[in-house]
């Protein structure tokens, strides 16, 4: 296995974190009502690894770059905290005000991250899923909160 291969592994292994040490909660899930516009459980499962590849190449392309960005760093890592903790606070805690909380941060961050990164390379519109995602995960989100 190549070292580039090796290095975009370890990049991409953290963004599962989260969903192996918090999964899925069939019992809360089910308990909660949702609204018309929430998409099967098996598109979620779909979405979210895609998503991570995308923004693994971005990072990888950027972190090997010599002229390291600091707010570029600063806006991923709180980023990776945003996306990291939702499943702690939706599945694990239960709570839909801190998982709102979570998404907010991470569709604010998921912006700043382009911007950062269309600075940076131009693999940025990669991230363009990932932000168009955030917004409705946003919308999907409040309406649960709101209705439970």
């Amino acid at each position: 296995m190549s070292k580039k291969i090796i290095c975009f592994l370890l990049l991409l292994v953290p963004w599962f974190t989260s969903g192996l040490l918090f999964p899925f909660d069939p019992g809360f899930y089910n308990s909660l009502t949702l609204p018309n516009f929430t998409p099967p459980k098996l598109f979620f499962i779909i979405i979210w690894p895609v998503l991570f590849i995308l923004i693994t190449i971005t990072v990888y392309r950027n972190l090997k770059k010599d002229n390291q960005n600091n707010d570029y760093l600063y806006i991923l890592i709180m980023n990776f905290i945003g996306v990291e903790t939702y499943n702690l606070f939706f599945f694990y805690m239960n709570n839909l005000f801190l998982s709102l909380v979570s998404t907010v941060v991470t569709l604010v961050t998921s912006i700043f991250l382009t911007i950062e990164t269309r600075k940076l390379d131009e693999s940025w519109p990669l991230l363009i899923p990932y932000n168009i995602w955030n917004i409705y995960a946003f919308i999907l989100i409040t309406s649960i909160y709101l209705t439970n």
